[in-house]
This record gives C-alpha cells, sequence and structure tokens, in this order.
C-alpha cells in the first residue's frame, strides 16, 4: 500500500461524530475522525510496513500516526528515530497509543524513561511518566520512591 492509498482509505472511513469526540479530547483539525476499529483492521491488511509507518508518521494526522504506530516495528526504531517521534505527538490518543505499543517494549525504554522525566515537552514528560508506572508496577527496585 502506498502513502496515498493508505491516506485515501482513512479519509473514506473518516466520521463528523469522531472528529468532535476527538476534539473534545485535545485534537487538532489535522484528522479524519477515523474509529480504532478501522485504523486496526486497516493496519492488519497492511501488517508490517516500518517504510510507510514512517511516512504516515511524518503527515502528522492523526489517524495516519495511529495506524503508523501499528505497522512499525517498533524495536527496530534506533532512541534519536523514537525521540523524534514522540516530539511530533500531539493528542493524547496518539501518544497513548505510541506509549502502549512501541515505546513499552522497546530495548532502551530505561535510558528514554530517565530522559524524558526531565523533559520539558508535555508528550515526551508522557511517556517518561508512563514508563515509570510501568516500572514501579513491575520492577520498582532500584527506582527512587520518594523522589517520585
Amino acid at each position: 500500500m502506498t502513502l496515498k492509498q493508505a491516506l485515501d482509505k482513512l479519509k473514506s472511513l473518516g466520521s463528523e461524530r469522531v472528529r468532535l469526540q476527538n476534539k473534545k479530547s485535545g485534537a487538532d483539525d489535522n484528522q479524519y475522525g477515523v474509529k480504532n476499529g478501522d485504523i486496526r483492521i486497516i493496519a492488519k491488511a497492511i501488517k508490517i510496513d516500518p517504510a510507510l509507518a514512517m511516512e504516515l508518521w511524518e503527515t502528522g494526522n492523526l489517524d495516519a500516526q495511529q495506524l503508523a504506530i501499528l505497522i512499525i516495528k517498533p524495536k527496530s526504531l534506533s532512541v534519536s528515530e523514537i525521540e523524534r517521534m514522540v516530539k511530533l505527538i500531539r493528542w493524547t490518543g496518539v501518544a497513548d497509543w505510541f506509549n502502549s505499543y512501541i515505546i513499552k517494549d522497546h530495548p532502551d525504554k530505561e535510558s528514554l524513561r530517565e530522559i524524558w522525566m526531565k523533559a520539558k515537552d508535555p508528550y515526551s514528560a508522557r511517556a517518561g511518566w508512563s514508563l515509570t508506572a510501568g516500572r514501579v508496577a513491575r520492577e520498582p527496585e532500584g527506582l527512587d520512591m520518594p523522589a517520585l
């Protein structure tokens, strides 16, 4: 699937109701308003396509970014690619998928967590707190709990 085909498919599945719902939760206008389930169906058809995923991510379109998250190979991303990607996030829906599907299982998640806990960028900080919450739940040893 090409970038144009993917964007056309997302656009065809967009809904004003979902767009408005997303806007209520802070999304901007660069979206089609595609239901999460429909994004998952498209991703299932594409399978894994890291090159397309990066093209989708760069559009800044919220639906395209969510699709990108599902078709990328998270463990193959470098730390610099992840840091660049997180800085392009502008909506909590994308941030939460990014944290759940890409960051949570990345081999460098601990070093990213330490960097992002001090970040000024709100979505980098959100990712840092997401990783910290997971660390507290699964491996609290070695964390400075009073500082948290």
